[in-house]
């Protein structure tokens, strides 16, 4: 998966490792977050600098197959109880929350 992060920027300052960049949404911010917890050590050995350009909406999310709108809200909203906030947010694209298919693409509103 592509981390979406523009601007990508890695430098070593006082014994710490400076990332900065720049993100179209938030949720490639979260993305590229995941990714950094994979790293033993990241909580005191990296601080991220990212910033994001736009805060109208949280994002976009691939649908992955088994996925659900509510394993989806769960995920990207905190509470599998919003998938309502997504399927709302997503009516141009769908007539039926139950009928997501693996590549779709749904947008993610803001918590």
């Amino acid at each position: 998966m592509a981390l979406g992060i523009q601007d990508l920027a890695i430098r070593t300052e006082g014994g710490k490792t400076l990332i900065s960049g720049r993100a179209r949404y938030l949720l490639d911010c979260d993305f590229f977050l995941d990714a950094v917890k994979q790293i033993d050590g990241w909580e005191s050995d990296i601080v991220l600098a990212l910033t994001v350009e736009r805060h109208d909406i949280r994002g976009y999310h691939t649908v992955q197959d088994g996925e659900t709108l509510a394993s989806i809200a769960k995920r990207h909203l905190g509470s599998a109880s919003r998938e309502t906030d997504v399927f709302d947010a997503n009516r141009d694209r769908m007539n039926d929350p139950d009928q997501i298919m693996p590549g779709q693409q749904l947008l993610i509103p803001r918590r």
